[in-house]
């Protein structure tokens, strides 16, 4: 059964030659890892939406025997610009990241937790500059 989804890309690895794995923090779905098959030359179904912080609306549906997730289209919402030129914004946001992946996100409340990363991200790219005791990977 295939579902849609509003996501942030936390992370994104190289599986194969022109595939990719990507780790999604899902609204309604918690965290999960789909496979984006021809992620990485794609030019219609993934036209720049699998860069980490990238807040999308994303297409899955389980593979055949049911063992993973298929990534079967993705439309970007919307892309830090200014949290990808400095570093230490990067940083922040990678820690952040980190945080929610290592307290896991169960699906009754995958809701408040993308609220929570999503504001946190509006935050870092539109807020003042960062303070600079905040940790930095």
């Amino acid at each position: 059964m295939q579902w849609t989804d509003e996501a942030i890309v936390l992370r994104i690895g190289r599986f194969r030659e022109a595939d990719l794995w990507v780790r999604l923090l899902s609204k309604g779905r918690g965290l999960f890892t789909a496979f984006a098959f021809g992620g990485s030359r794609s030019r219609r179904r993934f036209t720049g939406c699998l860069d980490s912080f990238n807040r999308i609306s994303v297409s899955i549906s389980p593979s055949r025997d049911g063992r993973f997730l298929n990534m079967e289209e993705a439309t970007l919402l919307s892309g830090p610009d200014r949290l990808r030129r400095d570093w230490r914004r990067q940083g922040i946001a990678a820690n952040c990241v980190s945080f929610t992946e290592a307290m896991g996100v169960p699906p009754d409340d995958a809701e408040g937790c993308h609220t929570l990363l999503r504001s946190m991200l509006d935050l870092l790219e539109d807020g003042c500059e960062p303070c600079v005791a905040a940790p930095v990977m």
